[in-house]
């Protein structure tokens, strides 16, 4: 597991305030979203497109600059509320930058999968802000945001296990679990976006969701050493976040997330 992840879910589980650990998590996450934004830049540089592309680079800086400053405030300790203020301004820029770019994905592959590193990587950003944070607003939008990024790393691990699993017998029951699964994720997205939803609907929704990300990583338990290996890094980043999700759904004692690493 990434120390970013980790620090995530140390205040996450711990319900940890305003100490060295939370400013410690919040700056890990606020680190790899400068990273990712750093790729996404280079992205644009890398690749021929419409003029727009150098519009959006030097778009992408102003939120850099806005991400630097935030940065700064963290290694400051300021107070979580100032932290909230500059995180919000920085997260609406990028929210309009990213929808920019949605006009170019369709130039390349790379462009789309690097944006939605971003968007992971500032929703878990987001997510670590937000910790320890017991107000119902901010508390429901972590979770929302949470369950974007779920819904996301399944999409993508969902493309690594066609490309390893293509033309063989066993596909059509990989196709089919996920299938499942993604339906489960959109229902609990719905149920989020509701004016008011119960906590225990809510609980049972993730729980159903939860069942049927269970079969899925039960198949994957199955595979040969060597598939494992290829499948293991995905398939816990998707775990993590499950892992994440499910004390802000009050389900309790789930068992440990796996591993997100090769070895």
């Amino acid at each position: 597991m990434s120390s970013c992840h980790l620090s995530i879910l140390l205040v996450a589980g711990a319900g940890l305030g305003q100490g060295d650990d939370y400013y410690a998590s919040v700056a890990d996450a606020a680190r790899e979203l400068s990273r990712q934004l750093d790729y996404l830049q280079q992205t644009f540089v890398s690749i021929p497109g419409p003029p727009m592309g150098r519009g959006l680079y030097k778009q992408s800086d102003k939120i850099i600059y806005d991400l630097i400053y935030f940065r700064q405030q963290v290694k400051k300790k300021v107070a979580r509320e100032e932290l909230y203020i500059v995180y919000d301004k920085m997260d609406g820029k990028l929210e309009t930058f990213l929808s920019d770019v949605d006009d170019l994905e369709k130039w390349t592959p790379a462009l789309r999968m690097v944006a939605k590193q971003v968007i992971s990587a500032n929703h878990d950003l987001q997510f670590a802000l937000s910790g320890g944070d017991g107000a119902p607003a901010r508390k429901g939008q972590a979770a929302y945001r949470q369950t974007l990024v779920l819904a996301n790393k399944t999409e993508t691990l969902l493309n690594l296990v066609r490309y390893v699993f293509d033309e063989q017998e066993s596909l059509p029951q990989w196709n089919a679990g996920f299938k499942e699964l993604q339906q489960h994720i959109t229902a609990l997205q719905k149920l989020q976006k509701t004016k008011k939803p119960s906590a225990d609907d809510l609980k049972a929704q993730f729980e159903k969701t939860d069942q049927a990300w269970e079969k899925l990583v039960a198949k994957f338990k199955d595979q040969t050493e060597d598939l494992q290996l290829m499948l293991r890094l995905r398939f816990g980043q998707v775990d993590q976040v499950f892992a994440r999700l499910a004390p802000m759904f009050g389900v309790k004692n789930r068992r440990p997330p796996l591993k997100a690493e090769f070895a």
